[in-house]
């Protein structure tokens, strides 16, 4: 889709722009930035070699994803060729467009089995004035209970995240309102440098962190963010603890127990594609092989996929 390149259609007043598939996501934030918008789920731009419809198809979101949504709530329409070529139209410019079977979300991490995308439109939102990090030194527990606490209150948090003996918070808001709540994590909370803040949230979002740097011996666990501590102190926590890489060594029946008990799915990182569909949820696996039936009855487009290799939400 690379030759499908250009922003189609956008009216900041309207929140909303439409794009080609082979769009670099750097190109199109920054036209967005210009009129002071973004997708502020943090799309990751690997070294700004991420298009459009990549960031669709895979489904992944950055740090702010539990807090301003993820990659499927952004959709408003997509433009896709069906397998025998005619060129198809869901959904729309518009924010209440949907009446009855929201087709154009499916695409958001369907990686490309139901066809080629074209182009999409998308919701912007205003991009914060002002953003804060913090810095805390406490274990995983504290992490999480931390969140928890954080939760139940009106706290203006964009992100967070937990690693060797570290909590990160991001908070959003007004210069006031910001310096309020700082205050109120206490006097071992240290404010990050704008510098070092920024690069630490882009290593998360296009996992070049140090911890994910090593593809070999890691999990991703998508679980409720009260789970409790799952592994040992070689992890790295991001979405208030709803996402999880911790090492495949940590996991061990009294691992599996808990997160049986709690809910939440385990998969290799990076995607793994030896993993056979029918390891994977036989519910998710029904339903997704009906839509292919629909979608590609021909079955041209990724045949062997697994259903849900990323399990990202």
């Amino acid at each position: 889709m690379s030759p499908l390149q250009g922003i189609i259609e956008y009216d900041p007043s309207e929140l909303v722009i439409t794009v080609w598939a082979g769009t670099p996501i750097r190109h199109v934030i920054d036209v967005l930035a210009e009129q002071g918008q973004g997708l502020l789920f943090e799309p990751p731009q690997f070294q700004d070699q991420g298009s459009i419809g990549g960031m669709l198809a895979c489904g992944l979101a950055g740090p702010a994803r539990a807090y301003w949504g993820g990659v499927r709530d952004y959709v408003l329409g997509v433009k896709l060729l069906r397998h025998d070529g005619e060129v198809l139209h869901f959904g729309g410019t518009v924010m209440k467009n949907v009446a009855g079977f929201d087709v154009s979300r499916h695409w958001v991490g369907s990686m490309g089995r139901f066809g080629p995308l074209l182009a999409a439109s998308l919701k912007v939102y205003p991009l914060p004035k002002h953003t804060v990090s913090v810095r805390l030194h406490q274990d995983q527990a504290s992490f999480l209970a931390l969140i928890e606490s954080l939760s139940a209150r009106p706290v203006p948090l964009s992100a967070s995240a937990w690693f060797n003996h570290e909590t990160t918070l991001r908070l959003a808001g007004s210069e006031a309102l910001l310096e309020e709540h700082v205050r109120a994590l206490g006097p071992e909370a240290t404010r990050l440098e704008e510098v070092s803040a920024t690069q630490f949230w882009r290593q998360l979002r296009d996992h070049r962190h140090a911890f994910l740097a090593d593809h070999t011996d890691l999990v991703r666990l998508s679980v409720p963010h009260h789970t409790p501590v799952l592994s040992s102190d070689s992890a790295l926590l991001e979405w208030g603890g709803a996402l999880r890489y911790v090492r495949r060594r940590d996991i061990d029946a009294a691992f599996l127990a808990t997160l049986a008990q709690w809910g939440g799915t385990v998969t290799p990182w990076p995607c793994d594609l030896s993993v056979e569909t029918a390891a994977l949820d036989p519910t998710l696996n029904r339903l997704t092989a009906g839509l292919r039936r629909v979608y590609d009855p021909s079955q041209l487009y990724n045949p062997t996929r697994p259903v849900d290799p990323w399990k990202r939400d």
